[in-house]
This record gives structure tokens, C-alpha cells and sequence, in this order.
């Protein structure tokens, strides 16, 4: 099987915000979201996992690259992927997922 380039892909995007506690060190945040990164790269039709700081000191963006709808139900119903995800949770962050998928260009 060959491996398809970005551009052959119809790689879609999904976005969305991560509020993070004023008490939470971004450290604690960065390894966290680095470990669902490693959990997510294992995943068929999943390409990256990437964290931003916005503007606001305590607004981040995480964005997946990944195939579709399918490739982000199966890493959302990954247990280990869940357990960071808990975890974050556990620890204040706030994550407001984006509704839709999007078109990647």
C-alpha cells in the first residue's frame, strides 16, 4: 500500500479550545496534550495532534489532523486517549469542542 501525500488525503481538521485553572502549570498541560499526541499518532487515519496558546493566557487550541468522523470516534473511544483526557478534566481544564469537522487546505 503507498502512502498517500497531504494533498492526496482528505484530510479534515478538528478545533477546539482548552481553558486551562490559573493554578495549573502550563508544563502539566503540555505533558498531558503530549502524551494524547503519542496515544493519537498510533491511530490508522490519525496525522496530528498539536497545541496552541491563543492570545488570552489561559485559552489554548488543540487541533486534530485526521481523516474524518470515524478516526476521531475510534481515538475518543480509546481508553488511554479517555484517560488523559479525564485527566485534564480532573484538573479544572475546560474543553470546548468545536461541532464540526473541517476540510483541511
Amino acid at each position: 500500500m503507498s502512502q498517500q501525500t497531504p494533498q492526496e488525503r482528505d484530510e479534515m481538521i478538528l478545533t477546539f479550545n482548552l481553558l486551562k485553572p490559573e493554578q495549573m502549570p502550563k508544563e502539566r498541560l503540555f505533558a498531558l496534550v503530549w502524551r494524547a499526541r503519542q496515544i493519537a499518532l498510533e491511530l490508522d487515519g490519525v496525522y496530528d495532534l498539536a497545541l496552541y496558546q491563543t492570545e488570552y493566557p489561559k485559552t489554548w487550541r488543540c487541533s486534530v489532523d485526521l481523516d474524518g468522523q470515524d478516526e476521531w470516534e475510534r481515538l475518543q473511544a480509546d481508553q488511554r486517549f479517555k484517560r488523559v483526557w479525564t485527566e485534564l478534566e480532573e484538573l479544572g481544564v475546560q474543553i470546548a469542542e468545536a461541532d464540526q469537522l473541517e476540510r483541511r487546505i
